[in-house]
């Protein structure tokens, strides 16, 4: 049925009707779907963590799950069901410096840490129990991410081999030696086999691979600042972080260009949705959250209400982004985007 709205457009079937033909004895629309609304900011909230852990690592399954690991404290998981409404410490997790945790789309999570026996932890029930697993090497790992399709790498910031990776949904792991004493601290990937890893000290800033992690290359960053953080859009767009700017690459990471400068900011994450709209957050300065609406082409900084130290930052689709920080009062940050 075709609807005349307020605005004297008509619409049929939830699309905007742009020409009518008339046919035998009925009217055939010609109608083109609704524009989606357009992002124009995110509103900013905090609050209190279930334990006043140091927070490093937060990440979400889409469906309404988000697990957040700490390196220090009790209870040094933390699980919200409910999209962040409540949190709950999850108990068996051992009392390890655990740094990043990430998910693939069928309930599986992993997350790593710098310090402790076995280095990895597992969850096949969305991040309910956790069971600890053999890694071949006790390193400092920072990082770890999955392509969804099994393969899983962590990068680390010391140690002989500062690349492992799994092809069997993290069961077992194969070290690789790449450029020496780089301190790799973040690693990430397109889900379409090119992987980025950044290092926040070294002569190799960014490294890059085409072909799901097994080989690696070189690639030059537009300084040598520190880079503690790197992200994907899935079609192109990458996005990596640390002292002092925000650096961009449009052609799957293959060449960089710094996109934002700030004086006295250590941004430490970024974070992105199918929106266009990326966040980034940052341990130290003076505004502690930039955000573009354009993909990273532009950024606005805006202050983070309490000056913590924002470590991790995470969106899901419906727009609700949810950051940790390692200090201060309410180490739990919430954004919801305004349209």
């Amino acid at each position: 049925m075709a609807i005349l709205r307020s605005d004297s457009r008509c619409y049929f079937n939830g699309k905007l009707i742009t020409k009518a033909y008339l046919g035998r004895n009925q009217i055939i629309p010609s109608y083109e779907p609704i524009p989606e609304p357009v992002v124009t900011g995110i509103e900013w909230s905090v609050e209190p963590s279930p334990e006043q852990n140091e927070w490093q690592s937060i990440a979400t399954d889409d469906n309404g799950v988000w697990v957040a690991v700490a390196s220090t404290g009790s209870g040094r998981a933390m699980r919200s069901a409910d999209n962040g409404l409540t949190w709950s410490a999850i108990s068996n997790v051992p009392s390890f410096g655990w740094y990043s945790i990430d998910n693939d789309s069928k309930g599986l999570w992993i997350s790593v840490c710098n310090s402790g026996i076995n280095r990895i932890m597992r969850s096949e029930d969305d991040g309910e129990s956790w069971n600890i697993s053999y890694v071949p090497t006790w390193n400092g790992w920072m990082s770890i991410a999955t392509d969804d399709n099994g393969v899983w790498i962590a990068v680390t910031s010391n140690g002989s081999f500062r690349i492992m990776r799994s092809t069997d949904n993290g069961l077992t792991w194969v070290t690789q030696n790449v450029y020496g004493n780089d301190s790799w601290f973040a690693v990430a990937t397109d889900k379409k086999n090119v992987w980025v890893a950044v290092s926040h000290i070294g002569e190799n800033r960014i490294i890059r691979s085409e072909d799901n992690g097994v080989s690696w290359t070189t690639q030059e960053a537009p300084s040598l600042n520190a880079l503690y953080n790197v992200k994907t859009n899935d079609n192109g767009v990458w996005i990596a972080v640390g002292a002092y700017e925000i650096i961009r690459s449009t052609d799957n990471g293959l060449t960089w260009s710094t996109t934002l400068q700030t004086e006295d900011n250590v941004w430490m994450s970024i974070s992105t949705n199918k929106k266009g709209v990326w966040v980034a957050l940052a341990s130290s300065g003076t505004n502690r959250i930039a955000v573009s609406l354009d993909n990273g082409e532009t950024w606005s900084l805006h202050s983070s209400i309490e000056n913590n130290s924002w470590t991790s930052i995470k969106s899901n689709s419906d727009g609700l982004w949810i950051g940790v920080s390692s200090d201060g009062t309410n180490r739990i940050l919430k954004g919801v985007e305004v349209y």
